[in-house]
């Protein structure tokens, strides 16, 4: 059974599994990784010493309660570089662009999810927001890579599950991913395209226009070439996305991700488009 679903006592997608939870190891950034890498790179490293802290809010996101925000903050959503995978919460980009612009944050990046997951969480928060008259000031969107995409399942229980699906995700983590719609999400959305072509357009467009409409700033990137408007040339779609390359060859903890240095290229960029309208 899948730990993403949407139900009613959750105005977004909720993660189960992570509600209310610290935990001090997430997917890529293993326990026994860690002790491999403590034993390799010795005291020198920056990661060697003070743990991880990965801290979830009611809804399951690496954040403080929608309740807790102040009423001046920044929306942002993204995967596992906007959750922080790998960093120390100080360091994520999240939390340096509120701190350096002096707004509350609210991440809801998570892991392992693609550009049509932030679009669904769009719409729902969206539709919750309104209700709430709580607006953000400010909404930064990282794009996450284009083959990923995410189906719905009802299975009863007054919930939908949420499924992830990727050509990179292991089976043990994610069965239905290869065993039972594996064939057509390869032979559909990575093959013919159509689907992706659609996600990948689409869901930059609602992300971006939706906000813009209230008068709220959007800004929109990407690392590299994670992301891009595949087939833009079929839709008018007038959206800005930012492609940032990582120079600084410094990881997080898991090795994997991109380490604390490159958190403030993002930052920088966001920064100056925001103030000076420079890219």
């Amino acid at each position: 059974m899948s730990h993403l679903n949407i139900n009613k006592d959750c105005p977004i997608i909720f993660n189960e599994s992570h509600s209310n939870r610290t935990v001090f190891f997430k997917d890529t950034d293993s326990k026994e990784l860690y002790l491999e890498n403590k034993e390799k790179f010795g005291p020198s490293w920056y990661y060697y010493e003070t743990p991880i802290e990965y801290n979830y809010n009611s809804w399951g996101y690496r954040t403080k309660e929608f309740e807790e925000l102040s009423d001046d903050y920044i929306l942002v959503m993204g995967c596992s570089f906007t959750e922080g995978v790998g960093l120390y919460q100080q360091d994520m980009w999240a939390t340096k662009l509120g701190k350096e612009l002096g707004k509350d944050v609210f991440n809801l990046g998570m892991g392992a999810t693609g550009p049509d997951f932030m679009m669904y969480n769009t719409i729902l928060l969206h539709n919750f927001l309104l209700k709430t008259k709580k607006l953000p000031s400010m909404v930064v969107n990282q794009w996450s890579f284009k083959h990923r995409t995410s189906y719905m399942f009802n299975q009863g229980q007054n919930k939908l599950n949420v499924e992830l699906f990727s050509a990179t995700y292991p089976t043990e983590l994610y069965p239905k991913n290869s065993k039972f719609y594996g064939e057509w999400y390869f032979k559909s959305y990575l093959e013919d395209g159509g689907e992706k072509i659609k996600n990948s357009n689409f869901s930059i467009m609602l992300c971006n226009n939706l906000w813009k409409s209230l008068n709220i700033p959007v800004f929109n990137w990407t690392w590299g070439e994670d992301f891009d408007m595949e087939g833009s040339e079929f839709f008018n779609n007038n959206v800005e996305l930012l492609s940032l390359d990582d120079d600084t060859k410094i990881t997080g903890r898991d090795l994997s991700h991109n380490g604390h240095l490159s958190q403030d290229l993002v930052v920088n960029t966001i920064l100056k488009k925001y103030r000076y309208g420079i890219s």
